[in-house]
């Protein structure tokens, strides 16, 4: 499953899928995009900046464009990958900060364990996301 939302006036791109949106990244390379990766019942094995990771099951992690990506392992997973225009408000960028702590102010990869509630919350954003 892969979606494709497009907005032409912006340049905006979301995509959405499972780990086949993962799969140029088999060979490490710069991710040139913002990457969610959620994982739900397996673990999956990444190197981000030739580091690696272990992303336990119900985990999200997130990456920026400027870092590189290779992917190793996972099923099951649920992939965003986007781009800045869809991310921050056109030419706005110093009034939503769009280089804050999730993607740009943090020195260690984010990665979050979801709970059973954050898990539901986020099945039904994914449901939404989808729609």
């Amino acid at each position: 499953m892969q979606e494709v939302f497009k907005d032409f006036s912006t340049g905006g791109l979301l995509k959405i899928g499972n780990e086949l949106l993962l799969e140029s990244y088999k060979k490490p390379k710069q991710a040139g995009i913002y990457i969610f990766i959620r994982t739900t019942t397996q673990k999956a094995s990444i190197e981000v900046d030739g580091v690696p990771y272990t992303i336990s099951e119900h985990s999200l992690l997130a990456l920026t464009p400027i870092q590189f990506l290779h992917y190793s392992e996972g099923s099951n997973l649920i992939v965003y990958q986007f781009n800045r225009e869809f991310y921050c408000i056109k030419d706005h960028d110093q009034e939503v900060s769009c280089a804050g702590l999730l993607f740009f102010g943090n020195a260690h990869i984010p990665v979050i364990d979801l709970g059973e509630k954050e898990q539901r919350k986020f099945d039904t954003l994914h449901e939404v996301f989808v729609d």
